[in-house]
């Protein structure tokens, strides 16, 4: 077993703890766990992209902001755009990472931070992640999934309730044919633990007291994680949050299509963004 309090490499899961992080400000903003972009449209081999759409009610305005996996955010320094919403359409964009000047590959998550002198209401966002293949448009494309959008101070609240649902995620083992990743995007200072459980339940301890800074978005391989461990059938794997608040997801692709899925764990139920503040 691994114990390590280092901040580790990239990770997709949602995760909670206790109410011991109740006492943490959380800024009110939207949050897409998971853009980027490993590859141009026009590459010949299949490469991971994200499109984006805003809606919203006329006059909304504020700016999206990326924040690269593997780091601390800083929505000041970060790459950054405007959004405004006109006749309900705030901002569309098919390959958002150009769009906020990136050129290359990038994968982080996404901020959608109202002005401070505007309405806080956050726009609904219409995300898709999938694998282009070669130089077919991705309206075209017939594999994707979508991601969804949380707010982050109503998020964190709900997880510091105490619910136990928020404190834990299950990947299923998948086997061979599928590649995992995981993910978290940080509210605030967290500590979590990972482990392996077989069919009846029994945990073996993969990683224990690692640790994340608050807005940090974590990414990484399932295999990565688990190092030489490899999963047996029957097997799955169970990340727990000991303190804190993370916006927790995991994806798995088909090695043969290149299909993926995408799941957050336990979305909150938000007012639509055409109605009141939130």
């Amino acid at each position: 077993m691994r114990n390590t309090a280092r901040v580790l490499p990239f990770v997709v899961l949602l995760l909670s703890a206790p109410a011991f992080a109740a006492d943490v400000s959380v800024l009110h903003k939207g949050i897409v766990p998971i853009i980027g972009s490993t590859g141009r449209l026009i590459d010949p081999q299949p490469a991971f992209q994200t499109s984006i759409t805003l809606y919203g009610k006329q006059g909304l305005r504020g700016r999206l902001v990326f924040h690269p996996a593997g780091q601390v955010a800083n929505d000041d320094t970060d790459p950054s755009v405007r959004y405004l919403c006109a006749s309900r359409n705030c901002f569309h964009s098919d390959v958002p990472i150009s769009s906020l000047g990136i050129t290359g590959s990038a994968i982080g998550s996404l901020d959608i931070i109202p002005d401070a002198d505007s309405d806080q209401t956050i726009p609904m966002a219409f995300t898709r992640i999938y694998y282009s293949q070669g130089s077919i448009p991705q309206s075209l494309v017939p594999f994707g999934t979508d991601v969804p959008r949380v707010i982050s101070d109503d998020f964190a609240t709900e997880q510091q309730s105490g619910d136990a649902s928020h404190r834990f995620i299950y990947v299923q083992g998948m086997g061979s044919a599928f590649r995992i990743t995981l993910g978290m995007r940080t509210l605030t200072d967290i500590t979590y633990s990972v482990s392996v459980v077989n069919a009846s339940g029994v945990k073996e301890p993969i990683v224990a007291n690692a640790s994340l800074p608050a807005n940090f978005t974590y990414y990484d391989s399932l295999q990565h994680i688990l190092g030489s461990r490899v999963l047996a059938n029957g097997e799955d794997v169970r990340v727990d949050i000991q303190s804190g608040s993370a916006i927790g997801f995991y994806s798995y692709t088909s090695n043969a299509s290149n299909a993926p899925t995408f799941r957050l764990s336990e979305p909150l139920n938000d007012p639509v963004a055409f109605g009141g503040a939130q």
